[in-house]
């Protein structure tokens, strides 16, 4: 699904450049489409949740925790809602950071505190499912995939390094996407190492799985790389 909402986001770009009525609606569906991309990301790593549970190193002790608690029992921190820098817990019972530890185990908490960079997806995801925010794509698709997420009070949402900003208020989300989904499969990738190593299984070189919207992936990405190094 992240995968088809890339692909149709691209072809649309490409599409409303001719084609008047799909032109006037650009915004609108761009939009859509870019809350959904969030809703998935954030539901892909709920599902790696589950396969943690199973794989924890005391499953007696595992609550139905999803992705987002986990990641702030690991780091000891709250994430903001409001898409500001996660906070330190206030509530943090001596022990409690070992106990978790002794629950899940060493390779999957370290793995945890790893994904430094899901706060800011969660946050948009829930304040647009939550809270009201707003998704606004800006220009037309010749302009490129240009967008904001707004909460309340105005505040921006989707803030990022430079290098992925069309200006100080407005996101390219073909860089925004390439960036977050490098750090999604590299973490899934280490998420399956761990996985393998629990299981005592050997990883298997040769594994294929071909989705069309990995063409648009790989070619957001080599420009992503491309810019990063002319930076």
């Amino acid at each position: 699904m992240i995968s088809t909402a890339q692909a149709r986001l691209a072809w649309m770009k490409e599409q409303a450049v001719n084609d008047a009525p799909l032109r006037m609606r650009w915004s609108s569906y761009a939009a859509l489409d870019i809350e959904s991309w969030h809703g998935q990301f954030r539901s892909l790593l709920d599902y790696a949740a589950k396969v943690l549970r199973e794989l924890a190193q005391s499953r007696r002790g595992f609550k139905d925790w999803s992705f987002t608690e986990l990641w702030q029992k690991a780091s000891g921190k709250t994430i903001d809602r409001e898409g500001g820098e996660p906070k330190d817990t206030l509530d943090r019972r001596e022990g409690s950071s070992q106990e978790f530890e002794e629950i899940v185990g060493t390779d999957w908490l370290e793995l945890l505190k790893s994904a430094t960079w899901y706060p800011q997806i969660v946050s948009i995801r829930d304040q647009t499912v939550h809270f009201g925010a707003q998704t606004l794509v800006f220009g037309e698709g010749s302009d490129g995939i240009l967008f904001q997420v707004m909460g309340k009070t105005a505040s921006r949402l989707a803030q990022q390094e430079p290098i992925l900003m069309f200006n100080e208020n407005v996101v390219y989300f073909d860089r925004y996407a390439a960036y977050f989904m490098a750090c999604l499969l590299s973490w899934l990738e280490k998420f399956a190492s761990v996985a393998y190593s629990r299981l005592g299984m050997v990883k298997m070189p040769g594994s294929l799985v071909a989705h069309f919207g990995f063409e648009v992936l790989a070619t957001w990405l080599d420009d992503l790389i491309g810019r990063a190094k002319q930076a």
